[in-house]
């Protein structure tokens, strides 16, 4: 039977049973990846982009998967001793192994645990997607209903690290990226704070940890109406967060291509800063640390800096941004005390004192930002 004898409803909504650990990525996700006032901010929003970015490599995809497969095994079978064979054994063996194949990388995909189910809208494009399995395909043999396709394809997208779940979900930006990069496009970027900047494209790249990814290059501001706000030489090495671009137009009548010198420029950036701070410009940085505070600084690696020095008393000196130690150090508490600058020094302290009327009940709060989004 094919999939589109489930399909009975003009609205086009499918019922979704996912585990419990999948709907928490999901929810997660739409969190992360969306801006707050999008209007597709919604689990059908979301579903219908991750199946169009997600399908043609999920390991869910039996059709795909299967025909990678048999490329294998007809070049296999071109070889001793099969080629020895009867044409008629020899194909009998490759649909055997096949069908053993089919069998093996089917059996997980059915084996997620139920939780709960919710009516998710599918668009156009994915119920097309769905109806073009004939009955003898092996999406329609083996999960036999668009449901169970469905939560296989979203349960293993779940089951990947978010940093893979990130590439997939803007799989968009990246082929402009790639686009870019490879015919030395310029670009124009819009944040999702609602910046605009002229952008010469370095590449892409994670920070240290793996966590996220990044665009890398060159920048300048440009104004609502379009214009440089800078002068036109004035670029500075800077990366974007991917999930925190809200949409990236290539200039195709321009070349950008960048000169070995600012390549160079970039590279020693990028080993200096970090790629997460690249916009912001170090300083030496000075902490004492309590004992308790050495144990947090060798085991929280997110975005953790590598000192240059340190003494006997814990007194550790780095050569970093002012950013990356504010939001490094300030979940450190009273286990972290900055000694220098003393401007980092009164963002620690105002920071602070604005937790603690707020814990304390009062009302008042110290001015000066506390959040920094990296």
């Amino acid at each position: 039977m094919s999939f589109s004898e489930y399909f009975t409803n003009e609205s086009r909504k499918q019922h979704i049973n996912l585990s419990t650990a999948a709907w928490n990525t999901v929810e997660d996700d739409i969190c992360s990846f969306y801006p707050p006032e999008d209007h597709s901010r919604n689990y059908s929003g979301f579903f219908n982009r991750i199946f169009r970015n997600w399908i043609g490599t999920s390991p869910a995809n039996l059709s795909a998967r299967l025909e990678d497969k048999k490329k294998e095994y007809r070049l296999l079978m071109k070889e001793k001793p099969f080629i020895n064979m009867k044409e008629t054994e020899r194909e009998d063996l490759f649909l055997r192994l096949c069908d053993m194949y089919l069998k093996e990388i089917s059996k997980e995909l059915l084996l997620f645990p139920k939780g709960e189910g919710r009516k998710i809208h599918l668009n156009k494009k994915t119920c097309e997607y769905l109806l073009h399995f004939s009955d003898d395909s092996p999406e329609c043999r083996i999960y036999r209903k668009p449901g169970i396709y469905l939560k296989a394809v979203f349960e293993t997208y779940c089951r990947l690290p978010y940093i893979e779940r990130e590439k997939i979900f803007f799989s968009d930006l990246f082929e402009t990226i790639r686009n870019a990069l490879n015919l030395h496009l310029p670009m124009q970027i819009r944040t999702t704070g609602g910046k605009t900047f002229s952008f010469l494209p370095f590449g892409t790249g994670t920070d240290a940890n793996s966590n996220y990814h990044y665009l890398i290059g060159l920048s300048r501001p440009i104004s609502s109406s379009g214009t440089d706000i800078q002068e036109p030489g004035e670029y500075r090495c800077a990366s974007f967060r991917i999930s925190r671009i809200e949409s990236i137009r290539n200039e195709y009548g321009k070349k950008a291509k960048l000169t070995p010198h600012q390549r160079s420029f970039i590279e020693k950036e990028i080993a200096e800063k970090g790629i997460p701070f690249l916009l912001n410009d170090t300083a030496e940085i000075r902490v004492r640390l309590s004992e308790e505070g050495v144990k947090k600084y060798n085991t929280l690696l997110h975005l953790r800096p590598k000192y240059t020095s340190r003494t006997d008393d814990n007194i550790y000196t780095f050569h970093i941004t002012p950013m990356q130690a504010e939001f490094y150090f300030f979940k450190f508490g009273s286990d972290a005390e900055i000694l220098q600058p003393t401007g980092l020094r009164e963002t620690f302290r105002r920071g602070y004192e604005k937790a603690f009327h707020r814990y304390a009940g009062d009302r008042e709060e110290s001015a000066g930002p506390l959040k920094i989004e990296v």
